[in-house]
């Protein structure tokens, strides 16, 4: 998601600021691109402690590093007052869908630490916006794969050909 979300900002030319916990190559990596990315390689913990935000004083966040409550709290804590924060959240916070499509009124019933950390941190962050304390926007996405990585599909196997039903219009269930 992020290396994709990067070359689409610096084709639009806006200055972007990666920070990476490794040093793996992204999965859409365009030399002529990159090259106009600031890049930091650091772990979490060093992000948290680290002065990088006073550094580049960023407009916006998109946080695909946090994966706890504590986490985003020092993540904002660093960040300007107005800065917009986009948290990437989990589909895994709602492991058993009472209805779709799904809306922030869904009861949270995932049962794995991931799951039930993506959800406190979204009630966390809906709790500051609605006290208007920050301008945030939690994304749920699903499996996310990169190259190499095979997709979960939407029956939560890895049958492929799923995907091509969806595509074709077939009827898929569910």
């Amino acid at each position: 998601v992020g290396s994709y979300l990067v070359n689409a900002l610096v084709k639009d030319n806006h200055e972007v600021y990666a920070v990476m916990r490794g040093n793996r190559t992204p999965y859409e990596y365009d030399e002529k691109i990159w090259s106009k990315v600031k890049v930091y390689t650091m772990d979490r913990e060093t992000l948290y402690t680290s002065d990088i935000f006073d550094e580049i004083m960023p407009d916006a966040v998109c946080d695909m590093i946090a994966y706890d409550v504590d986490g985003v709290k020092k993540i904002l804590s660093k960040i300007k007052n107005d800065a917009f924060y986009l948290q990437i959240g989990s589909i895994w916070t709602y492991l058993n869908k009472e209805y779709v499509p799904i809306d922030e009124n869904h009861p949270k019933n995932a049962t794995t630490s991931y799951g039930i950390n993506k959800g406190k941190i979204e009630d966390y962050l809906l709790d500051l916006c609605r006290q208007k304390k920050v301008r945030a926007t939690v994304l749920h996405v699903g499996h996310v794969s990169g190259r190499e990585w095979q997709p979960i599909n939407p029956q939560g196997n890895l049958d492929i050909t799923v995907f091509d039903k969806l595509k074709n219009g077939e009827e898929v269930l569910l």
